[in-house]
């Protein structure tokens, strides 16, 4: 507890600091002043993009992405056809297909996705022959 209210000191006194350093406005000069605040001069001085607006694109893993969803090198694509030549009996090959079909609808960011992806390069290494 000690240490906490420590830290939260500290974090007090850097703020003021801080507080201290910023030129405070004049009182009722704040609606006159073409002068933005710091946090929005940041974004607003100098836009990123033309027009000031990201071109409008999907994300690379979801439907309408950069890619258009039909990503032949993608790593789904990669892994079915190496589950494919692994020759798998048939049970597998529908456990396999089943969970294909869940990995492509899964985004790369959902925690399971890497696991399940890991479990299909596993199928597809094992010495179905």
């Amino acid at each position: 507890v000690e240490q906490l209210q420590g830290m939260i000191s500290g974090l007090i006194s850097e703020i003021e600091r801080q507080v201290a350093r910023e030129p405070r406005p004049k009182r009722g000069s704040a609606g006159n002043s073409s002068e933005a605040p710091v946090h929005f001069r940041i974004y607003t001085s100098k836009p990123p993009f033309p027009g000031g607006l990201p071109p409008p694109i999907g994300l690379p893993f979801m439907p309408g992405g950069p890619s258009g969803g039909d990503d032949e090198d993608g790593e789904v694509p990669t892994l079915e056809r190496r589950l494919r030549a692994a020759g798998l009996p048939a049970e597998a090959e529908e456990v396999v297909t089943r969970e294909l079909r869940r990995l492509r609808r899964m985004s790369p960011m959902h925690s399971e996705y890497s696991t399940l992806v890991d479990y299909l390069e596993w199928m597809a290494e094992l010495p179905w022959a």
